[in-house]
């Protein structure tokens, strides 16, 4: 059973897919999902190392906002906001009460960002 880990709650797959995505444009070294070590090293990191885990939570949200729903994360509105943070828990009813309540936390942390 695959499950999301450490605590982005991220599947080692969705973090490859960001990780790709991000250092393509650099045209670094790509991961190889298909390779079973190199998906299991993203894994082992995402479940022990805290700080990978959170890089990673801001390349898939990234990833999610330019390539995946096509926005500009410089110029997002609460609206694009609330969208990505329910794409990033997935699809569906569930997903936009994710992002809707996320929101909050988003505008708690701005706060302290300031």
């Amino acid at each position: 059973m695959i499950h999301q880990q450490g605590l982005g709650q991220i599947f080692a797959k969705t973090a490859i897919a960001a990780h790709n995505w991000y250092f393509a444009k650099f045209e670094c070294q790509q991961i190889d999902f298909n390779d079973r070590n190199q998906r299991f090293e993203v894994w082992d990191q995402l479940r022990t190392d805290n700080n990978y885990n959170i890089d990673m939570v801001g390349m898939v949200l990234l990833h999610k906002t330019e390539d995946l729903l096509n926005l500009n994360p410089n110029t997002t509105n609460p609206d694009e906001i609330k969208k990505i943070l329910a794409r990033y828990n997935g699809f569906g009813a569930a997903a936009v009460q994710y992002g809707n309540e996320t929101y909050e936390y988003y505008l708690h942390f701005s706060e302290f960002n300031r």
